[in-house]
């Protein structure tokens, strides 16, 4: 089992240097001493965050940006119908996916994301009938 002892400590968003050498001896690590605080905080999904109801302050069709510094979670809801998808989900107007649904007639289902910080999201109607219910963030 590998164990990992830190040294020194760290927060925010820059980067830790470790004074001593680390050894590696049939995967056990070993810092220089057993105190101190190593803090994670900075990029770590659902450290300080929390669930945000954002329904009122989103709208479908419309880009958004995450600058809050950390990744954040979205998860979308609502219902609708249509052979292509309720939803469509589109990271830095790349990358695109889509909540199956392959009924035609109203289906409750969920887009649930992760957005890394500085990247943008956007949620799109595919389903003729898709009407948007909920949409939270843990940010």
């Amino acid at each position: 089992m590998a164990s990992l002892i830190p040294s020194g400590s760290a927060s925010g968003t820059g980067s830790m240097t470790l004074a001593a050498p680390v050894t590696n001896s049939n995967q056990t690590i070993t810092l220089p001493d057993s105190t101190g605080t190593i803090a994670l905080t900075s990029q770590v999904l659902g450290v300080g965050q929390t669930w945000t109801d954002v329904t009122s302050s989103r709208a479908i069709g419309t880009t958004y940006t995450n600058s809050t510094g950390k990744p954040i979670m979205v998860i979308v809801s609502g219902t609708g119908g249509g052979a292509n998808g309720l939803w469509g989900v589109t990271l830095n107007s790349a990358i695109t996916f889509y909540t199956p649904s392959t009924y035609t007639t109203s289906v409750w289902t969920t887009a649930c994301f992760i957005v890394p910080n500085g990247n943008t999201y956007a949620l799109s109607q595919q389903g003729s009938s898709a009407t948007m219910a909920n949409w939270s963030e843990l940010r």
